[in-house]
């Protein structure tokens, strides 16, 4: 090792641009979902059913996810402003939440905002502004077919546009 190469490495990173992670979260029926996202770009999804299953089981699946990313801010609905969610899924919000604050991350609590009339219109929108989530885009089921699984995933997304934490407008 060289003078030069001793001196150049400490200040390459200190240069270096400190990349904006994001991890947003969203919770609906029998799962828990997130999409992690680097400087606005959606790098890993992944939703659990075990984390939907308490409190307790979501702060485990929580603590493993923020080990994993080490996000600098962690995106959820407030469990306070959450009157579509049962009890159950507040509390699990409500755990998630603390858990995040343990982990020292900037927790965003946001009240979620609907701007299409309905989750499959906002989540062709969404699929068109994260291309990589494109091939996870449900199609809107007959009114006796149950929930897409996936559309969790556009939730996370449309509470981390809201949090202004990633560039994008719904």
């Amino acid at each position: 090792m060289n003078w030069l190469s001793a001196f150049w490495t400490p200040i390459r990173r200190i240069m270096r641009p400190r990349r904006k992670t994001v991890l947003a979260l969203a919770v609906r029926a029998s799962r828990v979902g997130y999409v992690y996202l680097v400087d606005g770009k959606a790098t890993d999804w992944h939703l659990s059913e075990q984390a939907s299953k308490s409190p307790e089981m979501a702060k485990r699946r929580m603590n493993e996810w923020l080990r994993k990313f080490k996000p600098a801010a962690v995106v959820l609905e407030d469990h306070r402003t959450a009157t579509r969610k049962s009890g159950k899924n507040r509390a699990i919000i409500k755990a998630l939440m603390r858990t995040a604050q343990k982990h020292n991350a900037k927790v965003v609590e946001l009240q979620r905002e609907q701007h299409y009339p309905n989750r499959y219109d906002e989540a062709r929108e969404l699929a068109e502004l994260f291309p990589e989530l494109a091939a996870w885009r449900p199609d809107k089921p007959e009114p006796w077919v149950r929930e897409p699984r996936n559309l969790v995933y556009f939730e996370c997304l449309a509470l981390a546009l809201q949090s202004d934490l990633v560039p994008g407008e719904l």
